[in-house]
């Protein structure tokens, strides 16, 4: 879990990824994501 309660709007952005299969990286194939993820911007 990840406060971010002081942080201003607009000072930043967040990346999530689902490591499906643990092995610590976002998998891509042809630069598209195989795995789940979600940016917020």
């Amino acid at each position: 879990m990840v406060d971010l309660n002081d942080l201003a709007l607009g000072d930043s952005s967040s990346l999530a990824i689902h490591d499906e299969n643990r092995n610590g990286r976002l998998d891509t194939m042809l630069g598209i994501p195989r795995e789940g993820f979600r940016l917020l911007a």
